[in-house]
């Protein structure tokens, strides 16, 4: 029986292989690793306008009163921006949703201005219940999906006794 030789040029291309397959792996592990950031302004709020949210310094979205957009991020520590407002720091845990609400700092006689706070899920829920998902036009990061990535929910009616 005779044992078949692997050249330098097959080792090459089997090297490559793996490497490719490891780092493929390693990509979807962090993929799978994302959570989403959901950031919202309410309908009751002076963004009338289209403000861009930064997130380190790059464009991630514009968003406006009644919208919201989700923003999927690994762990880590990050700067979020809108517009020329207050920057705010922001620790994403994995696993964990985030919920971002945009408010406003009102001084006499000045504009407002925007500022970041973070909210319980709980509250966010029912403060973002009928806003609706950015549409794709404002959308500036590859971060942000192009859907609300929320599962949809059935409504649920309610019956006469």
């Amino acid at each position: 029986m005779r044992r078949l030789s692997s050249s330098p040029k097959q080792d090459s291309w089997l090297a490559n292989v793996k490497l490719t397959l490891g780092l493929l792996f390693a990509a979807f592990a962090a993929l799978a690793e994302e959570t989403h950031v959901f950031m919202y302004a309410q309908r009751d709020t002076p963004a009338r306008s289209w403000l861009t949210v930064f997130c380190n310094d790059t464009p991630v979205a514009k968003i406006k009163k009644g919208r919201f957009f989700a923003l999927a991020l690994p762990a880590g520590s990050y700067t979020l921006g809108i517009g020329q407002g207050v920057p705010y720091p922001l620790t994403v845990q994995s696993a964990r949703d985030q919920y971002i609400r945009v408010e406003w700092h009102h001084h006499m006689g000045r504009a407002p201005i925007p500022a970041l706070s973070e909210v319980r899920e709980e509250v966010a829920r029912k403060e973002m219940r009928f806003l609706s998902y950015v549409e794709a036009k404002q959308i500036e990061s590859q971060r942000v999906p192009p859907q609300d990535p929320r599962p949809a929910q059935d409504p649920q009616f309610r019956q006469r006794p």
